[in-house]
C-alpha cells in the first residue's frame, strides 16, 4: 500500500479493485509519463522523482541513525577473513551441490543420458580403424 499510494502520489494512474499491484505498478513505469494535477499528461524520470522524494530522504536518515547507533558489542568481529577454513567451506559446498543433484532425478538421468550419447560418438569415430 506504501508503493501504491508513492505512485499515485507523482500522478500515476489509480489502481483499480482486484488488480494485482505488482502488474498495476509496472504498467506505471512502462508508460513513463503521469498525469500531474491539472489534469495534462508529463513524461517523467520514476528514478529522479525518487531522488527528489522526502521517502528518499527519510529513508537516507534513518540509514544513516542506523549506521551511527550501531554497537560495538554487537558487530560481528573475526580475525580471519573467513569465518570457515577453505576445506571446510569446500566441503560444506560440495554437500550443497550433492544434495541439488539428488533432488533433481531428472536432471540426472538426461545428464547421463548425454553423457553415454557423447561417448557412443565418440568411441564410434574409432570404430573402422584397424591395427
Amino acid at each position: 500500500s506504501t508503493l501504491i499510494s508513492y505512485f499515485e502520489g507523482l500522478g500515476a494512474t489509480p489502481i483499480c479493485l482486484g488488480e494485482n499491484p505488482s502488474t498495476w505498478m509496472l504498467n506505471q513505469l512502462n508508460k513513463q509519463s503521469i498525469t500531474n494535477s491539472e489534469g495534462e499528461i508529463e513524461s517523467i524520470d520514476f528514478a529522479k522523482a525518487w531522488k527528489q522524494s522526502e521517502n528518499y530522504q527519510a529513508l537516507g536518515d534513518e540509514l544513516d541513525q542506523l549506521v551511527a547507533g550501531r554497537e560495538e558489542k554487537l558487530q560481528i568481529k573475526s580475525d580471519e577473513r573467513y569465518a570457515q577454513p577453505w576445506y571446510r567451506r569446500d566441503k560444506l559446498m560440495m554437500i550443497r551441490a550433492m544434495r541439488i543433484y539428488w533432488r533433481s532425478p531428472g536432471y540426472n538421468l538426461s545428464r547421463m543420458t548425454l553423457a553415454v550419447a557423447i561417448a557412443l560418438l565418440l568411441g564410434s569415430i574409432f570404430f573402422p580403424i584397424k591395427d
